[in-house]
C-alpha cells in the first residue's frame, strides 16, 4: 500500500488497485466451543477431516500435529474418542494457537539431508526428522526450494545410474549360474 491506497494486490489485484487498504483483524478466530459439539455430531467421520472442516484453516500438517500433541490416533473417528480425549485436543489446538501468534521459520529434513516439511511452529510429530531454524521465511523457503530440486535432481541422476548397474548385475547372475 501507498499512503493507505492499495498499489499492488496478489488476489483480486486489479479489481482492488487503487482502493483505500483497511487492515483487517480477527480473521482466524477459533471458536474452541464448537470443537465438542463438532466432534459429537461427526461420530463415524476421520478425526483428521472432522478437525479440518471444523478449523479448515489449520491444514493438514497442523492437523496432525494437533493429533499427535493429544495422543489421539489419526484415523479414528469422533465417536471413538474415550476418556480426557476431546479436553486433550482441545489442549493442543490451543498449544497450536498459540505457538503460530509467534512464528519461528523452521524446515523438517530428511536423513539424507533433504527438505520434507516447512514450518513456522514446532512440529513434534516430525521427531524422526532434522529441525533447521532459519531468520526468516523467505530464507527458510529459499533453501526448501534449491534443496528440493537439488535433491530431485540428485535422484534423478542417481535413478539413471541404477538402472545399467541392475543390468550388468542380471547378467553377471545369469552368466554364473
Amino acid at each position: 500500500t501507498g499512503a493507505g491506497v492499495t498499489i499492488d494486490a496478489f488476489r483480486n489485484g486489479k479489481a482492488i488497485i487503487g482502493t483505500a487498504y483497511a487492515e483487517r483483524s480477527g480473521d482466524l478466530v477459533y471458536d474452541l466451543e464448537r470443537l465438542a459439539p463438532g466432534l459429537a455430531g461427526s461420530p463415524g467421520e476421520n478425526i483428521a477431516r472432522t478437525l479440518r472442516s471444523l478449523f479448515p484453516s489449520l491444514g493438514g500438517t497442523l492437523t496432525a500435529e494437533i493429533l499427535f500433541r493429544a495422543k489421539v490416533s489419526s484415523s479414528s473417528s469422533p465417536g471413538q474418542l474415550e476418556g480426557d480425549a476431546v479436553a486433550r485436543l482441545r489442549s493442543s489446538l490451543e498449544e497450536i494457537l498459540v505457538s503460530l501468534s509467534a512464528p519461528a521459520p523452521r524446515i523438517y529434513l530428511d536423513r539424507r539431508g533433504l527438505p520434507k516439511l516447512f514450518s513456522i511452529i514446532p512440529l513434534m510429530h516430525c521427531g524422526d526428522l532434522e529441525e533447521r531454524l532459519f531468520p526468516t521465511i523467505s530464507s527458510a523457503l529459499h533453501y526448501f526450494v534449491s534443496r528440493s530440486r537439488s535433491g530431485a535432481d540428485f535422484e534423478q541422476r542417481l535413478s539413471e545410474y541404477r538402472l545399467p548397474l541392475r543390468h550388468q548385475h542380471q547378467k553377471i547372475l545369469r552368466t554364473l549360474a
